[in-house]
């Protein structure tokens, strides 16, 4: 699995949410929420979508969107894939072009980056 710079993981996460833990989870994406970690913004989006709350789910995603830095590598790849999963506002169309233009960087596709995305998933 995955994890940012923050310490945020992505396994202890899912695991803690799948597990029949959702409190210790949820407490889990908050304290990396807390630190800045827009992936732990985006799988507590993914958390409430799953649960029904598609209202909060939006609101976080749009957060996460907002929230990436152009050189944050993982986080751009990592929202890009939430987004083509269905997470987000609009259209399946336009999260995919929006998930295509979040992923460019300095003119360059992030597509051009295939081996760190192997090493990252």
């Amino acid at each position: 699995m995955f994890s940012d710079a923050l310490g945020f993981d992505v396994g202890t996460a899912r695991h803690l949410l799948k597990q029949g833990e959702e409190g210790e989870g949820v407490a889990y994406l908050e304290e990396f929420i807390a630190k800045g970690s827009v992936i732990a913004v985006i799988e507590m989006a993914e958390h409430l979508d799953n649960k029904g709350d598609q209202s909060a789910s939006l609101t976080l995603m749009e957060r996460a969107e907002g929230s990436i830095a152009e050189d944050d590598f993982g986080a751009l790849l990592y929202l890009a894939r939430a987004l083509r999963r269905g997470l987000g506002a609009g259209t399946a169309q336009e999260r995919y072009f929006r998930a295509s233009e979040g992923t460019r960087c300095r003119g360059r596709s992030f597509g051009d980056h295939s081996r760190d995305d192997r090493e990252l998933f």
